[in-house]
């Protein structure tokens, strides 16, 4: 059964974990409209757990390098409360999530552009 807007945002709100899966098997240099210059960097599902400010990611442990990067993450939460953007205390890249739980995962390779996945979160 398929959660509603306000399930995945209570959810996050309140602080419950959510689950989140990429749309793509790997990360896009850009995908605003689709996938366009698939990468050799796999896309992966994580967990996402928030508070008022701060937020953490938990991933299997071939992606570990995900959870240290956003540990103890920085969380803002739109002033119209439309989305949230999750971005690592240090360093680049962002998760923006929208209220219908649908995601963008923006990452910087080291000594590299920026990449990109979508996904949802339930």
């Amino acid at each position: 059964m398929a959660q509603t807007e306000a399930d995945v945002w209570g959810k996050i709100k309140n602080g419950a974990k959510l689950v989140c899966k990429p749309d793509e098997p790997n990360f896009c240099l850009n995908v605003h409209v689709s996938c366009a210059g698939k990468t050799n960097y796999q896309a992966f599902a994580f967990g996402l757990k928030t508070t008022s400010n701060k937020g953490s990611l938990s991933v299997t442990k071939e992606f570990d390098q995900f959870s240290e990067l956003y540990a103890s993450a920085n969380v803002e939460w739109a002033a119209d409360n439309s989305y949230i953007l999750i971005s690592p205390a240090n360093g680049k890249g962002y998760i923006k999530m929208f209220q219908n739980g649908k995601y963008v995962f923006r990452y910087y390779p080291p000594n590299q552009e920026g990449i990109m996945s979508l996904g949802v979160c339930e």
